[in-house]
């Protein structure tokens, strides 16, 4: 619990850009911006493109030792529509076989 508050209040950059982080069961752990998601199943979560976005997050994470990159559309904090983003995700070490992931909006770059 103290590692998920730590999260949820200072894991953030880049004005509005934060870290979540994902168990491998896909459940959401914690997510900064949608706390409706912690705690919940988000394997069926798509993006406006039909992308199953945990899904590909989670194989991403599990293939890559290094963690990798996967590009999708997701909602700015305050914005109304997903736009372009492209999110980095690697999986965290340990027994929990969480997977943290942070991403940056296209048009912000």
């Amino acid at each position: 619990k103290a590692a998920v508050g730590f999260i949820k209040k200072t894991l953030r950059f880049c004005d509005g850009n934060y870290v979540w982080v994902q168990d491998s069961e896909l459940k959401m752990v914690v997510h900064p911006t949608k706390p409706r998601l912690d705690g919940q199943p988000v394997k069926d979560n798509k993006d406006p493109d039909g992308l199953l976005l945990f899904v590909e997050f989670d194989k991403k994470a599990k293939v890559a030792a290094k963690g990798g990159w996967v590009n999708h559309k997701w909602t700015k904090p305050r914005a109304e529509k997903p736009t372009a983003k492209t999110s980095f995700v690697k999986k965290c070490g340990g027994k929990l076989g969480w997977i943290a992931g942070a991403g940056i909006w296209l048009e912000d770059l």
